[in-house]
């Protein structure tokens, strides 16, 4: 069975990559409340991010998103602005830019905006903290 790894600050959880259970997103949200709110809602958003370009975008099997990895990531709240994402498929980065708000515990995705960009070329990988 195909596994994505889900990284949750220094926990990382193996899910199936198909649509979690009910069972797997209780494990994630308990996790996920150990975290700042500011953390939760950082994180929520990564993993929102990943979800929606592999069903949006055919081809793409995300299995990571590094929100700061252009550029820093402001959070206000329970917002997510990421100017300078990077989001990695099938082995490669591609440059994303997202817009996020969370419910106010930081569970849900109440909006989520982005822009899909060009591939990250691999010389450019280290400098900004991407890896295989």
């Amino acid at each position: 069975m195909k596994r994505t790894v889900l990284t949750l600050a220094i926990v990382s959880i193996a899910l199936p990559a198909a649509a979690l259970s009910p069972k797997e997103r209780a494990l994630i949200n308990k996790e996920l409340l150990k975290l700042t709110p500011e953390t939760r809602a950082e994180q929520r958003c990564d993993e929102h991010a990943s979800g929606i370009v592999g069903r949006e975008h055919k081809g793409f099997k995300p299995d990571r998103t590094v929100a700061y990895a252009f550029a820093d990531v402001k959070v206000k709240g329970m917002e997510v602005d990421a100017p300078g994402a990077a989001l990695r498929s099938n082995g490669d980065w591609y440059r994303l830019t997202f817009h996020c708000r969370t419910s106010p515990d930081g569970l849900s995705i109440e909006n989520f905006d982005y822009t899909l960009g060009e591939k990250v070329p691999r010389t450019q990988w280290s400098e900004h903290s991407l890896f295989d």
